[in-house]
């Protein structure tokens, strides 16, 4: 009898284990906004592996409980919440990118979204003050915030299907496509180190606007000012540039 007994616990746990794999087969973890982190354990005290930026997508291993997706994520497993504010579960054939558009758009709409960009980056001139990141206000005019808040907000607000990766260059310089020197187009981040000492840290961050310049929250001396990226200053400079409608 306990033969048996174990035999068929052993059978509902194997159809457990693979329901769970059923259930998760062709199923991805997305984000709704902004980017969310991947823990190395179901908790957020034990540190992370990954984060997950909007427009990337995590395989789904199975729904840990009801706290937490468990995930694989450039070869490596986590934990991710599931909190409907951050983070859904897409199909595998479901166009979750919100960094760029799809690749049927006529090159007609591409254009107008970059130069709608640009037209709003423009627009902000003269109500946006450079303030350092912990004292950033993006809710309304005249708006305070740092050079990645800017580049964020210029593109929150220009609604072009595009919302960046929010409060740090570094991460921004990380998403959408890489752009090399001297291709750039309307739209294009262009990243740039400050510290002579780490020539290989972000450090700013601004926006193409076509004709060799960019627009940029240059700091608390000039606020939002519009340069010459091919003066030697920034030729120097130059870090990456990335793409992020494409």
């Amino acid at each position: 009898m306990k033969k048996v007994i174990s035999l068929i616990v052993a059978a509902v746990l194997m159809l457990g284990s693979l329901a769970s794999v059923s259930a998760a087969s062709g199923q991805y973890v997305a984000t709704n906004k902004g980017w969310v982190t991947i823990y190395k354990k179901p908790s957020t005290a034990q540190g992370s592996i990954s984060r997950l930026q909007l427009g990337q997508r995590a395989k789904l291993v199975s729904k840990y409980n009801k706290y937490w997706y468990k995930v694989s994520f450039n070869g490596k497993t986590g934990y991710i919440t599931t909190n409907s504010k951050y983070t859904k579960l897409v199909g595998a054939a479901v166009q979750t990118t919100s960094t760029s558009t799809p690749k049927s758009a006529s090159s007609s709409s591409l254009e107008a979204k970059r130069n709608k960009v640009v037209q709003t980056a423009l627009s902000l001139k003269n109500k946006v003050d450079y303030v350092h990141w912990t004292k950033r206000q993006e809710t309304r005019a005249p708006y305070k915030t740092d050079c990645s808040g800017f580049t964020y907000l210029a593109y929150r607000l220009a609604k072009v299907g595009v919302l960046l990766v929010n409060k740090d260059d570094d991460d921004q310089a990380k998403v959408g496509k890489k752009v090399a020197w001297g291709n750039f187009k309307k739209g294009d981040l262009i990243f740039t180190w400050t510290n002579a000492k780490d020539k290989t840290n972000v450090g700013h961050v601004g926006i193409y606007i076509g004709g060799g310049k960019m627009i940029h929250n240059a700091g608390s001396k000039n606020d939002v000012i519009i340069s010459n990226i091919n003066s030697s200053y920034y030729k120097e400079r130059f870090i990456t540039a990335r793409r992020v409608i494409n």
